[in-house]
């Protein structure tokens, strides 16, 4: 279920077992980029959001980093398009996200959520 689809009442969490939060802005580059959470011990969810400031803007494509450090073309997991906001699970705390932009800097801001 995609996050937007959650009524969420002020004040409620989404996340009510969640352990902790942390987000901040990354500018992705059409080199790969990671996208981590040291400060987490065991991220569960990540939520992106692609701060484009028109429809016409950058894209990102993320995924899993591969073992060799690159983003398998058969790993992507999305393709982030001007203001769109995309969740993502991550299944293990080793994993780190990786992502690149389409053309120039785009600005994503990623939300990390303890499991």
């Amino acid at each position: 279920m995609a996050l937007s689809s959650i009524p969420i009442s002020p004040g409620a969490s989404v996340f009510r077992n969640s352990k902790g939060l942390r987000f901040h802005s990354i500018s992705v580059t059409t080199a790969e980029v990671d996208i981590t959470f040291p400060q987490l011990n065991n991220v569960g969810v990540v939520v992106l959001h692609n701060l484009e400031p028109t429809t016409t803007g950058g894209s990102v494509t993320y995924g899993p980093k591969s073992s060799t450090g690159g983003l398998p073309v058969d790993a992507v997991l999305g393709i982030l398009k001007a203001k769109q906001i995309h969740d993502t699970c991550i299944a293990s705390s080793t994993c780190t996200l990786r992502a690149y932009a389409s053309a120039g800097t785009v600005v994503v801001q990623a939300i990390g959520f303890e499991g």
